[in-house]
């Protein structure tokens, strides 16, 4: 499978960035550095897309990060220095990965897999902590497929569609139950299921996160930027 993503999907990713941080089109088509006020919002986003960079908040935020480098915002302790006295909390970084069908790698199908429903999807997820279930937003998602020992689902993966034909996956495995490959074998299904449909595909794992990193890597996904999320206190 090809290791780069087309030119059609990386206009697909910048138009969807483009449209959710209400920054005008064909903003991330150009290299540099954006600001986008939000008026009366109490956090700041710093997307970074292939190297163009979208930062939005507030207009306090925005007058306290415009001094920063590229390479300064997107490095979240800078970030968050910079913006001390509107007290920010880091939300969380995440890296954002993509697949089409031309990068995409299907798993060996080493383990039995199936779609299945929410209350499934929730007897999987029962066996993860708190932050792998927020993280992976299954609950929240219309498509899922679990993998199961002895009739128990312990691994579940899914998707939900997102506007301009990208569909966002996530994947949880119970902590028991890791090192065997089920979170790349129930992933495959849900990512090749919703790749059937011509979309592409988003994985969007944190950045402390390199074991969600990898699997997304296995999969195909191609690592094209990054999201910084603060919530301000002012």
């Amino acid at each position: 499978m090809s290791s780069s993503l087309s030119t059609s999907t990386l206009r697909t990713v910048e138009r969807l960035w483009e449209e959710r941080m209400s920054a005008p089109k064909g903003t991330l088509s150009s290299s540099g550095v954006s600001m986008v006020e939000w008026p009366g919002f109490t956090a700041t986003v710093i997307l970074d897309i292939g190297g163009s960079l979208i930062v939005a908040g507030p207009a306090e935020a925005i007058a306290l990060l415009r001094h920063l480098s590229p390479q300064q915002l997107v490095d979240a302790e800078v970030a968050a220095s910079a913006l001390l006295s509107l007290r920010p909390r880091l939300i969380g970084k995440a890296l954002l990965g993509y697949a089409d069908e031309s990068t995409f790698t299907p798993a060996p199908a080493a383990h039995k897999v199936r779609p299945a429903d929410l209350s499934a999807v929730e007897q999987a997820l029962s066996h993860c902590d708190a932050d792998d279930r927020d993280e992976s937003g299954l609950s929240e998602m219309s498509a899922w497929f679990v993998a199961e020992e002895e009739g128990v689902p312990v691994a579940a993966a899914g998707y939900e569609g997102w506007p301009g034909g990208v569909v966002h996956c996530g994947v949880a495995v119970g902590s028991r139950y890791r090192g065997r490959g089920l979170g790349q074998s129930v992933a495959s299904a849900a990512v090749g299921h919703a790749l059937a449909g011509h979309a592409v595909a988003q994985w969007r794992s944190r950045d402390t996160n390199a074991t969600s990193t990898r699997l997304g890597e296995c999969l195909g996904f191609v690592q094209v930027g990054s999201q910084t999320a603060f919530d301000l206190h002012t």
